[in-house]
């Protein structure tokens, strides 16, 4: 994901509280989304929400419409913040919260049964000796 949601959705919450009137950024917020969505993969929030517009982009739509689309882009960017932000602690979690959660998180998926039995070899052969 290339585009700055976290600024984006800035601009877009000034522009709800400026009268969705298109006149804060210089060219317009179609430039600006114009600019942005060049380089996003398909399927990227950004291009969600550009997608969600009419052909004629945010400037052809009436004062309570660029509301309503407002609020849904910046719906459609707290949604992104969240969903990044529940799955990057899940990674700490297992990593960082506890040693002990640490260690047994990455023998179990990485092959637990590899190194259980690698293991249980040297402590059956030492246990036998």
């Amino acid at each position: 994901m290339s585009a700055d949601l976290g600024r984006l959705g800035t601009v877009l919450s000034n522009e709800l509280e400026a009268g969705a009137a298109d006149a804060l950024i210089a060219g317009g917020l179609d430039e600006l989304l114009r600019v942005h969505a060049q380089d996003e993969q398909p399927g990227s929030p950004l291009l969600r929400m550009v997608a969600a517009l009419p052909a004629r982009g945010y400037r052809s739509l009436d004062e309570d419409e660029r509301r309503t689309w407002l609020r849904r882009a910046m719906a459609t960017i707290r949604r992104e913040a969240a969903l990044e932000q529940e799955l990057r602690p899940v990674g700490k979690r297992s990593g960082a919260a506890n040693g002990n959660g640490s260690a047994s998180t990455s023998r179990r998926p990485g092959g637990g049964a590899k190194r259980n039995a690698g293991a249980a070899g040297p402590a059956g052969t030492n246990g036998a000796a």
